[in-house]
This record gives structure tokens, C-alpha cells and sequence, in this order.
């Protein structure tokens, strides 16, 4: 599994448009009030993950079953 860092950086922040057309995208700070680089932590939907591991481009990626944004991938 790659580092959050690496999602939220190369998946989720390039992507933010189309992630958002399947739902609201909550960010909240991850470490409010603490020493240390600031950085946000998505809530993503069923819908916007199943995007998110599309985007990563991996084999286990491959067009899991049984969501609405799949469907409009063509993955039946």
C-alpha cells in the first residue's frame, strides 16, 4: 500500500473534480493544534475510492463489482 501522502498528492488532489461529481469531498485537519506539517485527511464515499484504486492504476484495481461509478466505467 503507498504512503497517504502519495494518494492524497498524485490521486485524490489531481482528481478532485471528478471525485466530487460522486459526492461531497470532506477534508478535516489530520493534526489541528500539533507540531509538525500540517496536512488534510479525505473521508471519501464507497463510489470515491473505488475511483481512487482506479487511479492508481493496479491489479488489484481491476474493475471491482457493484458501483454506480464503475458502471459508467463500462465495468459490468
Amino acid at each position: 500500500m503507498k504512503m497517504p501522502r502519495f494518494i492524497r498528492k498524485e490521486l485524490i488532489v489531481p482528481n478532485m473534480e471528478e471525485l466530487k461529481r460522486y459526492g461531497d469531498l470532506r477534508a478535516v485537519p489530520s493534526n489541528p493544534g500539533k507540531p509538525g506539517r500540517p496536512s488534510l485527511r479525505y473521508y471519501l464515499n464507497r463510489e470515491q475510492a473505488n475511483l481512487v484504486s482506479i487511479f492508481s492504476r493496479t491489479e488489484k484495481a481491476r474493475c471491482p463489482q457493484g458501483t454506480r461509478a464503475l458502471r459508467e466505467f463500462g465495468c459490468d
